[in-house]
């Protein structure tokens, strides 16, 4: 049988907040864009040197909350352009943890309660971080650990 669930569980709300939390340009991130762009002016360079996003809000659901089509799942607030710099790392966070979130609560919906499930994201992903991207979301998924 195949079945089809339309419904996901959302993953990567922790690293989202960490993100913007943390997000600032360093002083050697701001030489080299002055490298790559020397038209622009110092004034634009010196507004990303003084970056910070305490103004941004974050609004939604709770790492491992199920979500439906259609369905917001995360609201921003913030001056456009802060949010405009944010935007793909936050998709590409989001997307890769509630892909694999998903998944494994699914896998655990088909295989019940009683097997014991374990994931393989150390060896099968693209690098240390994602693996351990992987082995967490996984077990925020109802695995039961890591097999490694």
């Amino acid at each position: 049988y195949i079945y089809f669930y339309k419904f996901a569980f959302i993953g990567g709300v922790d690293e989202i907040i960490n993100l913007i939390q943390n997000f600032k340009f360093s002083e050697t991130e701001i030489s080299f864009l002055k490298s790559k762009f020397p038209k622009y002016s110092n004034d634009y360079f010196e507004s990303l040197l003084s970056f910070c996003t305490n103004d941004i809000e974050l609004y939604g659901l709770d790492n491992g909350s199920e979500f439906y089509t259609n369905e917001p799942i995360l609201i921003i607030s913030g001056p456009l352009y802060k949010i405009h710099l944010l935007t793909f790392s936050i998709v590409n966070i989001l997307g890769f943890s509630s892909l694999v979130t998903t998944n494994s609560a699914r896998m655990r919906i088909l295989s019940g309660q009683n097997l014991t499930l374990l994931e393989l994201g150390l060896r099968r992903a693209q690098g240390p971080h994602a693996g351990n991207s992987a082995s967490k979301y996984s077990y925020l998924g109802s695995f039961d650990g890591t097999y490694y």
